[in-house]
């Protein structure tokens, strides 16, 4: 098999999946406000500014920035730890956790329509392929 082909064809699949509306959707829950909404929610407890920012691998200021829109919609809080003023912790509000939860659950129905159609033996392998890169991309 000629691997670098492979790995051409590959890119130009990812390049067109990663252009439909449901991967769009997908690629929201790793950046931005969603991402913040989406860890808290699935930590289950408040989060400091700085692990926020390296989860997301963005600067301190990025995530100033989100934190202070996400708590001008009333989605987040903050709260100063106690003893220490300067130390912060973010915690999701129940409408933070309502907007989160329901952007998941449309986009598991979505994801399960699509694996609906494609059946039960290619979505068992498409997962099982789909852990294997990761397993492997994570040993790089």
């Amino acid at each position: 098999m000629d691997y670098s082909q492979a790995a051409s064809e590959f890119m130009r699949k990812a390049f067109l999946l990663f252009r439909t509306k449901t991967q769009q959707k997908l690629g929201q829950f790793t950046q931005g406000e969603c991402f913040v909404l989406n860890h808290l929610l699935f930590s289950r407890q408040p989060v400091s500014p700085h692990a926020l920012a390296e989860s997301l691998g963005v600067s301190s200021a990025r995530i100033a920035a989100l934190l202070n829109a996400l708590e001008g919609k009333g989605m987040i809080v903050r709260q100063s730890v106690a003893g220490d003023k300067r130390r912060v912790l973010v915690s999701i509000t129940d409408s933070g956790r309502q907007k989160a939860q329901n952007g998941l659950d449309n986009l598991r129905d979505e994801l399960g329509r699509i694996f609906a159609q494609l059946g039960e033996a290619d979505t068992q392998e498409y997962l099982r392929i789909t852990g294997r890169i990761l397993e492997i991309a994570a040993r790089n």
